[in-house]
């Protein structure tokens, strides 16, 4: 065989590989058994059963693979139901920045894609990775920790979400007296208070828009803390 036929054979089998693979991604979804109660895959246009009900839990597909528990463990599955990451772990969150949490033997770290421990067994909780960091949970306390989990902002916090548009909202309790309470504020990515802690309730930035509770009253804010419609 000659070599640029040779080469067209190789490009068009890749070409027809990544179209199925497209196509794949865009009529995969995911359908709950109505008498098993247990997940699987199904073509969203066909109906055909890709993957039969089987799991207990089956998360939304993130970066091409989705969490997934089988009996008592979790892995990930890709959109063809192929197993990717063995059913080994307690719990899996889904994959973000190309890093999941998962937990083993009661303590939250994190892998890659091909299963490479980055983070380390050792936190409490840990949900994902947004703007390259992570709030992570130690000994009753919240952080923020790096992919390096490098310690970047300190176990200061009784809550935390991740970050969003550069800040994230945590929550403290102001004062050490009986009659303290928790209050929540924004905070930057050097640890900076950004936002007062004065808010009962607070969640992430969406459009340069936060949603915050102030007593009974639920409203929003910018991103110097200024009430907004």
């Amino acid at each position: 065989m000659k070599t640029k036929e040779f080469t067209l054979i190789i490009i068009l089998f890749l070409s027809g590989t990544a179209m199925q693979a497209q196509q794949l991604k865009k009529t995969t979804m995911l359908y709950k058994d109505s008498i098993s109660k247990l997940y699987g895959l199904q073509d969203s246009i066909t109906g055909d059963i890709i993957v039969p009900a089987k799991y207990t839990i089956l998360n939304p597909f993130s970066e091409g693979l989705a969490s997934a528990k089988y009996g008592s463990k979790y892995g990930f599955i890709n959109r063809s139901g192929t197993l990717i990451i063995p059913f080994i772990y307690e719990f899996a969150a889904s994959f973000n920045e190309g890093i999941a949490f998962v937990a083993l033997n009661g303590k939250m770290g994190a892998i890659d894609k091909t299963e490479n421990v980055i983070i380390p067994f050792i936190y409490d909780l840990g949900v994902r990775f947004d703007d390259g960091l992570a709030f992570v949970q130690k000994d009753g306390k919240y952080g923020f920790i790096d992919k390096f989990n490098n310690v970047v902002i300190p176990f200061l916090y009784n809550d935390a979400t991740n970050f969003s548009e550069g800040l994230a909202a945590v929550s403290k309790v102001n004062g050490e007296t009986e009659f303290s309470v928790e209050k929540w504020g924004f905070i930057d990515k050097s640890g900076h208070e950004v936002i007062p802690f004065i808010y009962d309730s607070a969640y992430g930035f969406s459009d340069n828009i936060a949603s915050v509770t102030l007593g009974n009253k639920t409203f929003n804010i910018n991103k110097k803390g200024v009430r907004v419609k």
